[in-house]
């Protein structure tokens, strides 16, 4: 029989129990798991305090809660309700405005949040991964031209064999995308090239192009070179031979390379964002750090970890603990030490036959001053910074008082 239940936050709960209003419109599914608890500053809840549960005007279900605070001192909650991601405007009322659209609306479902560089990432397992910076609010990384470019060859001055290849470029920020497959060979002799502008992106940050040549010899490219750089709709004309083309700066690429299809899970450390793919939720892609020739949103093809890799369980939560990240999946805890590419895994809580402690869901983790207390799957267990990395961790259920009401939310 379902119940209602109400508990206020203690000092050693993990969240508390709340009364669920009938015209809430909110499962007792997210109560237990947080999906639509305020996350102020990334901790679910105040030591020896309670946070409440919104209830707000929003249409169809809430799938995430974010509180997010700009560089010019704006601070916006934002909801995801049903197929709509919302900017909280006003409280209780929940006047809101809908999220600046550069891009398809989300379709909707759990949602995952983390702010990196101004920016608010979010991901729900489905949609393309998106970020807003509290104007606009467009894809994840550079798109990509995946086709290799067309053109045509008219009376000109080259005399080459050569391969060319496009990519999408930001006037602004100077970063672009992963660049297309590049042609087959394309032999001029006292020819011009002309490289066709490509469709228009569907990434409203791109508003530029640029194409790039490959000298080949012996039937290999050699090094892709800059050909030139113009808007959208306007076409490159090759006219330079090998020994200008050569002369000119070798390519180098400020990558913002797009995530690795959706994501379903992310939070962010060390100035880097870690993300769980939907396809594959034993691995662990790390973001390329905020340097000269990358984003910290950029996601390098090789830069991933698996967790444990395809042993039945899956990447349930990820807690930054400022020197070392914590793993968990629902049966195993990992901690993540060092930095990319120097990094290391050390078992925190493991057991092959998945009888250890893990946890649920990152929105059930609290993470505050020196400790961490999440629910895993037999009660709500504490872990103290200064313990995590020791021999023989040892640690005890808290949650003997709640743990047969905890077991009726359902």
């Amino acid at each position: 029989m379902a119940i209602q239940v109400h508990k206020e936050l203690q000092e050693r709960s993990f969240l508390g129990l709340h009364a669920r209003p009938a015209t809430s419109g909110v499962d007792r599914r997210f109560l237990r798991e947080c999906f639509n608890a305020d996350l102020r500053g990334g901790v679910l809840s105040r030591r020896l305090g309670k946070r409440r549960i919104n209830n707000t005007a929003l249409s169809g279900t809430q799938h995430g809660v974010f509180y997010a605070k700009f560089a010019n001192g704006t601070n916006e909650r934002l909801v995801a309700h049903g197929a709509v991601i919302s900017v909280v405007t006003k409280e209780p009322t929940a006047i809101t405005n809908s999220l600046p659209s550069d891009d398809n609306t989300p379709t909707g479902g759990k949602t995952y949040f983390a702010q990196l560089a101004n920016h608010v990432f979010y991901c729900n397992s489905t949609d393309l991964d998106e970020k807003y910076n509290g104007t606009a609010r467009q894809k994840w990384g550079t798109e990509k031209r995946g086709s290799a470019p067309s053109g045509s060859s008219a009376s000109g001055s080259v005399s080459s064999t050569r391969r060319y290849r496009i990519t999408f470029y930001n006037s602004t920020t100077k970063h672009e995308g992963p660049p297309s497959d590049a042609t087959g060979d394309i032999t001029l002799s006292s020819q011009d090239r002309t490289i066709t502008t490509p469709s228009a992106p569907t990434d409203g940050q791109i508003d530029q192009w640029r194409a790039d040549a490959a000298v080949v010899v012996a039937d290999r490219p050699g090094i892709y070179y800059l050909v030139g750089t113009a808007n959208i709709a306007s076409d490159i004309t090759d006219s330079k031979s090998d020994a200008i083309l050569k002369v000119q700066n070798v390519l180098e690429e400020f990558l913002n390379d797009p995530p690795a299809g959706p994501f379903y899970l992310i939070a962010t450390h060390a100035g880097r964002i870690l993300a769980v793919p939907a396809g594959d939720k034993s691995l662990l892609y790390i973001s390329d750090h905020g340097g000269f020739f990358s984003k910290p949103e950029s996601f390098p093809v090789l830069n991933f970890l698996p967790i444990s890799y395809r042993d039945g369980d899956i990447i349930t939560a990820i807690v930054s603990m400022d020197e070392f990240a914590l793993i968990f999946k629902r049966y195993s805890i990992w901690a993540m030490l060092g930095s990319w590419p120097d990094i290391s895994l050390r078992a925190v809580s493991f057991r092959p036959d998945r009888t250890s402690i893990g946890t649920i869901d990152q929105n059930a983790v609290v993470a505050f001053e020196q400790s961490v207390i999440f629910p895993s799957h037999d009660g709500v267990y504490p872990l103290r910074k200064g313990e995590i990395l020791s021999e023989g961790l040892f640690t005890s259920k808290i949650s003997g008082a709640i743990d047969d009401l905890y077991s009726k939310v359902d």
